[in-house]
């Protein structure tokens, strides 16, 4: 995926799709604190870039939605190393605003496209109900 990206830099579906492969490399069993949070910091980076070049990409705004509802769900702290910096997570305040622009951006995205604004029409269907449902869930925990 990265060879992609040097042949397309400014492809935003391949950085949404390689920050998909490192969230899933953090996910899986076995995976240390130390590799956990320098994958996550890599996920929100690609999922950052990618609604940087698409402002309107539902999948890039999805994704990163998921990545710091995981964070914060963890209470993951940033653990910066000398070397390592790069790739530190970001303090918990910044991925609390990454949340809430996730947020906000997946929620006007569901209610133009549920309305058939023009405009908003080109976003797969499958894809605005899985949006949907992770604002509900997000709507549920706050209403608890």
């Amino acid at each position: 995926m990265e060879e992609v990206l040097v042949l397309a830099p400014n492809a935003w579906n391949i950085h949404a799709r390689l920050g998909e492969l490192q969230y899933m490399a953090a996910t899986a069993s076995g995976v240390d604190k130390g590799s956990y949070q320098k994958l996550m910091a890599e996920a929100i980076k690609r999922f950052s870039r990618s609604i940087e070049l698409c402002d309107d990409y539902l999948r890039g705004y999805y994704d990163l939605k998921l990545v710091t509802k995981q964070l914060l769900s963890d209470g993951a702290k940033a653990t910066r190393q000398a070397d390592d910096s790069e790739f530190a997570l970001p303090d918990t305040s910044t991925i609390e605003r990454l949340n809430e622009l996730a947020t906000a951006k997946l929620s006007e995205i569901v209610r133009h496209s549920g309305a058939h604004d023009r405009g908003w029409r080109g976003y797969s269907e499958a894809e605005v109900a899985a949006a949907r449902e992770l604002l509900a869930e997000d709507a549920t925990a706050t209403k608890r």
